[in-house]
């Protein structure tokens, strides 16, 4: 029997919209810094942060029916799996960028991805419980 986390009739409205959101927080940074937001720009800003999101959050339950029982339930899923995803994706980078990042870098990512992922599930917990 396949584990529930994987077989959750929402999971691909969820992952869709997680990568949405991380190619929102680099195209927001990038357009911040001034710099280029063509796609594959985009993406390698982003893939880090996927990377580790998509490897942390099917253990912390991001992808379990809880992720959209409610909205408390489905911020709580998006707060405690960022918690775990975030150091990994910073570590990513490092590797890829081949430095560590600024603090304020890690601060900022890292409240500002956690708003907007937390905000988005929020919002698709709250329009499948009135469906």
């Amino acid at each position: 029997m396949l584990n529930p986390t994987f077989t959750h009739k929402h999971r691909l409205p969820l992952a869709v919209g997680d990568v949405v959101t991380f190619l929102a927080f680099a195209a927001l940074g990038r357009r911040a810094h001034s710099m280029g937001n063509a796609l594959d720009d985009l993406t390698a800003t982003a893939l880090p942060f996927m990377v580790a999101w998509f490897l942390v959050a099917p253990f912390t339950g991001a992808f379990g029916a809880e992720a959209t029982d409610d909205v408390r339930s489905a911020a709580k899923r998006a707060a405690k799996s960022w918690l775990f995803a975030f150091p990994l994706a910073l570590l990513i980078r490092t590797a890829i960028v081949g430095r560590l990042p600024h603090y304020s870098f890690a601060i900022v990512a890292g409240i500002f991805t956690l708003v907007m992922l937390t905000g988005w599930r929020s919002a698709l917990a709250k329009a499948v419980s009135q469906a």
